[in-house]
């Protein structure tokens, strides 16, 4: 465990995951839609990234650590038209700094 820092954690537990169904709202060109989703152990400072099991071209998934054990993940939006996706599943992951 001290080779990674975290004696607090046993190997293989650097990385939390959380996912959930979400069927986002249509997304005006520019705009952006979130959605929170609890993760126990996460933390400000950790590094956090999403994903989408759908395809989200012109759509960027974002993360960040909230608040401690809360990821939001956005969908932005950065084509020039308005994008509504299916229901689908987000992903976040956090990986402890």
């Amino acid at each position: 465990p001290l080779l990674y820092g975290q004696p607090g954690l046993p190997h293989g537990a650097r990385e939390l995951v959380a996912e959930a169904g979400w069927d986002p709202p249509s997304i005006a060109a520019g705009a952006s839609a979130q959605i929170s989703l609890p993760l126990p152990g996460a933390r400000a400072g950790d590094f956090a990234s999403a994903a989408f099991s759908l395809g989200t071209s012109g759509l960027v998934f974002l993360a960040q650590v909230a608040s401690t054990d809360l990821v939001t993940v956005t969908a932005w939006n950065r084509s020039g038209v308005a994008i509504d996706l299916g229901a689908g599943t987000v992903r976040a992951r956090v990986v402890k700094a």
